[in-house]
């Protein structure tokens, strides 16, 4: 009996050393405890030598979810997280008050409008000094979301782009692919006539980012480009344009400057592939997207920008939840 005692003993002790070592991976214990003032918690993550990240998040998000549920879950990022940054995540069409660098009082609502933020998940990085050094704009995958996190800790934007940084560190997976061709697009060197021609018809440029060998862009074409639906809503209001981040090939930029395709993905701060950047016809920028999209959710982004939504709508992310997606259930 005693012997029994004694083995449950060490049954109950092995059951809960692993619970305890499950525990110190929990997504959880990744986000800072914190009483919403941002002066206070930048001081603090500045005091520690770290990182002060702001996750802009909302309820019923699933991108959202999938950064808790998948990439905080995984080890090597949970490690990054503990080792070097201070992650206060905030509601972004929240209402709790929180207290930007300045002092000043807001719901979390105005201060993510303060700071551009237009749809979730989004990750905005700031070094001690309260200066942005970095955005993960949407869902990255775990391997984008690994790299981009030893940039922001190893301090690699001083010196180069994420775009340059992650061609180097991402696990290089073969895709049967070049740069994939699409009959939509517009075969142009001169994106400032096609600006001009674009305006005649009332329509804006969409910009399309892409490389060779690039899963994600794969995906866009194969998911996203093969519904006829969403490419005839698109073309109705957008000249859609490839361009090569890597590509040396001549161009002319908005204003009619010669550069090259990897020359105009810099300037623009092109980091991800694919990235599409949406202009209305004076060369505004509306949003860019360039990260990972369902093609749901793709299909309210086309919408978005080819409706007047966007100027009636402070951000593309209010706009799926009051109408887009309040529409599909009625």
């Amino acid at each position: 009996m005693k012997l029994f005692t004694f083995l449950l003993l060490l049954m109950m002790m092995a059951a809960f050393g692993q619970t305890v070592q499950a525990g110190t991976a929990n997504p959880a214990h990744l986000i800072k405890s914190s009483f919403l003032n941002l002066k206070e918690d930048l001081a603090e993550a500045a005091g520690r030598g770290r990182v002060l990240t702001i996750f802009f998040s909302q309820t019923g998000c699933s991108y959202c979810e999938l950064v808790h549920k998948v990439n905080f879950a995984d080890q090597a990022i949970a490690d990054l997280l503990k080792s070097h940054f201070d992650i206060v995540e905030l509601d972004s069409l929240g209402s709790r008050e929180v207290k930007d660098f300045s002092g000043v009082a807001m719901p979390e609502k105005q201060f993510a409008y303060q700071v551009g933020i237009q749809f979730s998940p989004m990750l905005v990085f700031y070094l001690g000094d309260g200066t942005e050094v970095f955005r993960m704009k949407g869902y990255y995958k775990p391997d984008q979301f690994k790299v981009a996190l030893q940039y922001i800790a190893g301090g690699h934007f001083k010196s180069t782009s994420f775009r340059a940084y992650a061609s180097e560190h991402l696990p290089h997976t073969v895709v049967k692919s070049g740069l994939i061709d699409e009959a939509f697009f517009a075969k142009t060197n001169d994106i400032s006539q096609l600006a001009v021609e674009a305006k005649k018809q009332n329509k804006g440029l969409a910009l399309l980012f892409t490389q060779a060998q690039c899963p994600s862009c794969v995906e866009l074409h194969q998911e996203i480009f093969s519904d006829t639906a969403i490419v005839n809503r698109l073309t109705s209001k957008y000249a859609v344009v490839r361009i090569n981040v890597l590509g040396q090939s001549a161009i002319k930029d908005l204003f009619g400057q010669p550069t090259t395709e990897s020359r105009l993905a810099d300037a623009l701060r092109i980091r991800y592939t694919p990235t599409i950047v949406f202009l209305d016809h004076t060369g505004a920028e509306i949003i860019r997207y360039e990260s990972y999209l369902k093609r749901q959710d793709f299909t309210g982004l086309v919408q978005f920008v080819t409706t007047n939504a966007w100027q009636k709508t402070p951000s593309f992310q209010d706009w799926l939840r009051d109408t887009f997606y309040a529409a599909r259930k009625l």
